[in-house]
């Protein structure tokens, strides 16, 4: 069972992980303590970089919880700028909660990215898929 992964089609120099972090466990989600799906993104390159990601909880006991209940999917998008003059990286990271509503194994969460070089004429998109325990 993997909560933890990095996407496999991304530039040189540009990194986009996925995870999904509980205070029920390593790789848990339930009902009654805090998990989130989180994507982290380090870019070192000179480019700046849109990232859209949709998640979604592609089976029925996982899902997002949002302000008036809960989701199946989750949409947002970043702008991650070029490293630092000093060099290193510039980070960004995008975070959402989780919460479940029956017990399962092998739940998966599914997270598709398009990466698009701001002014340049390139695009390319990426899933990764993780999955998790819900415990109800």
């Amino acid at each position: 069972m993997s909560c933890n992964d990095r996407a496999s089609n991304t530039p040189g120099g540009l990194v986009v992980e996925a995870s999904v972090s509980s205070s029920a466990g390593s790789c848990r989600v339930t009902s009654t303590k805090w998990a989130s799906h989180i994507v982290e993104v380090r870019n070192r390159t000179l480019l700046t970089y849109a990232i859209t990601v949709h998640g979604e909880c592609e089976t029925g006991c996982v899902r997002y919880s949002t302000g008036l209940g809960t989701s199946s999917t989750w949409d947002d998008q970043l702008n991650i700028g070029p490293r630092p003059g000093k060099g290193g990286s510039h980070n960004r990271t995008l975070q959402t909660d989780l919460t479940c509503g029956c017990a399962a194994k092998n739940e998966t969460v599914r997270t598709d990215l398009s990466i698009v070089v701001v002014g340049w004429p390139y695009a390319t998109t990426d899933s990764i898929y993780l999955q998790i325990e819900t415990l109800g």
